[in-house]
């Protein structure tokens, strides 16, 4: 879990230093699953 999280931090660091309008929607889509993976891990670290 914890690096999937990482893995995923890395590349959106790399897409938003690389100001590249091609990007905009890869970093959406990132933070998605950050966001998803992030919400089920604290569903599942508060079960």
């Amino acid at each position: 879990m914890k690096k999937d999280i990482e893995k995923l931090r890395e590349e959106l660091n790399i897409l938003l230093n690389d100001n590249d309008r091609y990007n905009d929607g890869k970093i959406l889509e990132i933070s998605q699953k950050l966001d998803t993976i992030i919400c089920e891990y604290i569903k599942y670290k508060d079960e």
